[in-house]
């Protein structure tokens, strides 16, 4: 067939197989869709996305250009349209693989798009012409996820000059990118127009029931002394900036610290670096004029304590500041920074955290972590056992230094460090080694050596390649994979079709090469070894193991997180607090969907729902906090049942926001311990008054009739008594009152804001959907996170409400009108809170008016500030002051939970 005269796709082009119900869904809403010139898919891996976007360009029925991240992936995409679509082997003449020759369908990959036109203009000009020639409608967008800023800009290049439907697909959307390259993202691929979501593939049974575990362990003792020595160093940095001469005489040319009622302005554009200058002051001895106090008139509010993050600014501001007469002794701080390790790509870290986070990232506690995950899957799976390890790096130099007498030479963690550890501490100490150990890299791949004659075997059916071992030097069991051929590239599928077949039960290998695209449906337990802790790969490295297996019909996928917690860290009693690798894996959590460990069944996002605090309650160390959940991860036919019905719990995710708990300790402990403390001063105060009347009523009695004036002088003692013990309880009483109010459950407000500003946004006309079409649900989890979802109304309606309801929640920063919220009990107790107006009911005032009136209606009483005058500017200043003196500055984060 000619492809310079084809106007459509052969009449014989047709998938040949059923759709699937979710894949069906789509294309019914296919017009309304593309209605914008965009589609936009978000599906997990196993749902047949790529089926999908051929079948949305066989209906578009234009020439196409489709993206692909590799050249594996490239071909792919042929292959299944040839083979599902076309029902042939070979690829017709009118699919092409060169931006130079296309035809009526060109399918490359993103390097290659970029490459050509990122070189000289008239190349650039000429692809394009080339392009625009053959009449290129359609672009489609395979894993979208991966759009760099340099494949960003060739891919607009395209859009700009050919104006073709994009068709964007993956599996992952980058929500923790920076700003720009969100709105980069979604220029490029329009709003999200459909998602596949995992439960609807878990409920057809897709994709296989699974379950997120966390193994903790602590770095090791060489490790310990390096972040010890690091501490102390940091501390006694710290004191030196206390006492250091230079540094106060910057601060006491500064006016606006002795004079700052004159240095409003000054004072109002930089309150972080003014209210951490006062904290560094107070704490180094000094007590600020009198005239803070009237800036800082905050209620019931005091400085916080002097922290590292506030010496940080301090430093950090007297480096920026370019007074020549302060240059000698900026230069001298930035070499004592630099010197101990305290500054980062000139930025100050008095905490040193980047450091200190890479060593528990990648600490080699993590290698004793695995080897105990190892033991205990096999102890459960035995031969049954199909699991991947991943890690970030090779390491190839401490190949044959994992013996007893080289073990402490294992300190970095990688995949040979990995292979060694469990080759001495597990393999070994197997009986006749039934346990299959494989490494699996792209340079280098490791094999017990009694699989060889069964490779060869496997090689020989379609290839001329010799295939040998050779073994190690360290342990003659194992051999590296040497290849006499041209099949170098196959090597991956030999040593998975060997892993499928139950030859290996265990692979370790890098996550550049099997955490995306890499398929083996027989994985039943995933360990990530990695430091990864963006969404896009996290959820792409869990995607290898969720894949259903046809022949494992109850298959339950395990998969394992590592943190490392410093061991200075004492608490396990809570997760809020344990330190920066757990960090990471709270923002690893966050990419994806999974069903709660305890309690009632539900499908939700974030690691809340493995309900560590309740797991690692009354666990005084690491390995008692583990054994409780290996114990959990032992019920895998108790995770698939509660997989079954929490998926018939909802039709589809419920979108929504959290705000978390911003107190130092956990938060049901602290509500707790008010409320039973003013409930006891109550009753105590309840229980003196009683006994000192009942006490007080026999005895006046009795002296009213023997000697009256003995009689007074005893009321007067007696009630001096009651009225100080009273006074005592009552004061206590009343502070452990106000302080519970301040816990209140804030989970009911947050529903309160949610309908004011759902029903301002609908009587302003900014979402056409009634708000009573609409259905929030609140909930306050046990650490405090208050979570509002929504359901019901268009997406782009529920985005903008949420985005809404974000800004009115957050820390308030600068907007244009300021809610200001007045609690008042008995007219003793007032609390006032502070949030901003969403920008979209802050662009009249008009809006802003009717969105205080629905705040009064639905929450309480408020005041409406408009902060573009000076009396505004003052209130806004307060609130902001509020912020930073209560360290309110947790972000709001989204949330998503599976419902109807």
């Amino acid at each position: 067939m000619d492809s310079e005269n084809m106007e459509g796709f052969p009449e014989h082009t047709r998938f040949t197989f059923p759709w699937r119900d979710y894949q069906q869904r789509v294309l019914d809403q296919l017009a309304s869709h593309l209605a914008d010139q965009h589609l936009h898919i978000v599906a997990p891996p196993g749902s047949g996305k790529t089926v999908l976007g051929l079948e949305v360009m066989r209906r578009l029925d234009k020439p196409t250009l489709i993206c692909a991240p590799s050249l594996a992936l490239r071909d792919q995409w042929i292959d299944r349209f040839c083979e599902l679509f076309l029902a042939t082997p070979s690829c017709p003449d009118w699919i092409s693989t060169s931006l130079f020759e296309p035809k009526f369908l060109t399918v490359v990959t993103y390097q290659a798009l970029h490459a050509a036109l990122d070189g000289k203009h008239a190349q650039r000009e000429t692809v394009l012409t080339t392009l625009r020639d053959c009449a290129i409608s359609t672009l489609v967008l395979d894993e979208a996820h991966h759009l760099k800023n340099a494949w960003w800009r060739a891919l607009m290049l395209v859009k700009e000059h050919l104006t073709p439907v994009i068709v964007g697909l993956t599996a992952t959307p980058p929500y923790d990118v920076t700003g720009l390259e969100w709105q980069r993202y979604m220029t490029l691929n329009g709003d999200v127009d459909a998602e596949i979501a995992v439960p609807e593939l878990v409920a057809v049974g897709d994709l296989c029931p699974h379950q997120d575990y966390i193994f903790l362990c602590s770095p090791t003792d060489q490790e310990a002394q390096l972040l010890e020595r690091a501490a102390l160093k940091r501390r006694q940095f710290a004191d030196d900036c206390l006492q250091d001469a230079r540094i106060f005489s910057w601060l006491e040319a500064k006016p606006w610290l002795f004079a700052p009622l004159d240095h409003l302005d000054w004072i109002y554009e930089y309150l972080d670096i003014y209210i951490a200058t006062l904290c560094f002051w107070r704490a180094a001895g000094r007590e600020p004029c009198a005239e803070h106090q009237q800036i800082l008139a905050l209620e019931s509010a005091v400085l916080p304590d002097f922290a590292p993050a506030h010496l940080a600014l301090v430093l950090q501001h007297f480096l920026d500041e370019k007074s020549p007469e302060f240059e000698v002794s900026r230069q001298q701080l930035a070499a004592r920074l630099r010197r101990a390790g305290l500054m980062h790509r000139g930025r100050v870290d008095i905490e040193d955290s980047e450091r200190r986070a890479k060593l528990l990232v990648n600490s080699a506690g993590k290698l004793q972590a695995v080897t105990q995950i190892v033991e205990h899957e096999w102890s459960q799976l035995g031969d049954g056992l199909r699991m991947v390890v991943l890690a970030d790096f090779i390491r190839a130099e401490y190949l044959g230094q994992g013996d007893r007498d080289n073990a402490t030479s294992l300190n970095k963690l990688g995949v040979i460090p990995l292979f060694e550890a469990l080759r001495h501490q597990v393999i070994s100490a197997m009986p006749a080694r039934p346990c299959q150990m494989a490494v699996l890299t792209g340079q280098l791949v490791i094999l017990p050596l009694n699989l060889l004659s069964e490779l060869q075997l496997m090689v020989a059916e379609t290839s001329q390649t010799l295939v040998s071992l050779t073994p190690l030097a360290c342990d003659a069991s194992f051999g590296t994979l040497t290849l006499a051929g041209q099949d170098q590239k196959r090597i991956v599928h030999w040593v998975t079709r060997l892993f499928e077949r139950g030859k290996l039960h265990l692979l370790v290998g890098t996550t550049a090469l099997l955490g995306e695209g890499w398929d083996a449906p027989s994985v039943n337990t995933l360990v990530l070894a990695s430091s990864v802790g963006s969404f896009v790969q996290s959820n792409q490295m869990r995607g290898r193991a969720i894949r259903v297996n046809k022949r494992e019909p109850k298959k339950v996928t395990n998969i394992w997180h590592l943190a490392c917690v410093e061991k200075s860290q004492k608490n396990l009693s809570s997760a809020v607090q344990l330190g920066e690798d757990f960090s990471l894996l709270v923002r690893r959590f966050k990419a994806f969907s999974g069903v709660t460990i305890v309690g009632a069944a539900a499908i939700e996002n974030g690691i809340a729902r493995l309900q560590l605090d309740s797991l690692l309650a009354g666990s005084d160390s690491v390995p008692e906090a583990n054994r409780k959940m290996l114990a959990v991860a032992s019920e895998r036919e108790e995770m698939h049942a509660r997989w079954q019905t929490a998926v018939l719990s909802g039709v589809g995710f419920l979108d929504g926001i959290e705000a978390p708990y911003v107190g130092e300790r956990p938060y049901k402990a602290v509500k707790a311990f008010v409320l039973t403390r003013s409930l006891a001063h109550f009753f105590a105060l309840l229980m003196v008054s009683l006994s000192v009347w009942l006490e007080l009523t026999p005895l006046l009695v009795s002296r009213l009739i023997a000697r009256v004036q003995d009689g007074k002088l005893l009321v007067v003692c007696l009630v001096t008594l009651l009225l100080l013990s009273a006074l005592f309880f009552a004061v206590r009483f009343f502070n452990y009152f106000r302080l519970w109010l301040a816990y209140r459950d804030i989970g009911q407000d947050l529903h309160a804001i949610g309908v004011a500003l759902l029903e301002s946004l609908s009587a302003e006309g900014l979402i056409a959907s009634q708000s009573d079409g609409f259905t929030l649900a609140t909930e306050v989890d046990q650490v405090g996170v208050s979570k509002l979802y929504i359901s019901g109304g268009e997406r782009h309606e529920r985005a903008l409400f949420m985005a809404s309801l974000a800004d009115v929640i957050s820390p308030v920063n600068n907007p244009r009108y300021l809610i200001v919220r007045r609690s008042v009990l008995l007219r003793l107790l007032t609390q006032r809170d502070y949030h901003a107006v969403p920008n979209c009911l802050a662009t009249q005032k008009k809006r802003a008016q009717h969105f205080a009136e629905a705040w009064q209606r639905h929450v309480g009483a408020c005041d409406l500030i408009y902060t573009r005058n000076l009396e505004g500017r003052a209130r806004l200043h307060r609130a902001r002051l509020a912020n930073l003196a209560h360290k309110i500055e947790a972000p709001i984060e989204r949330a998503r939970r599976w419902g109807f």
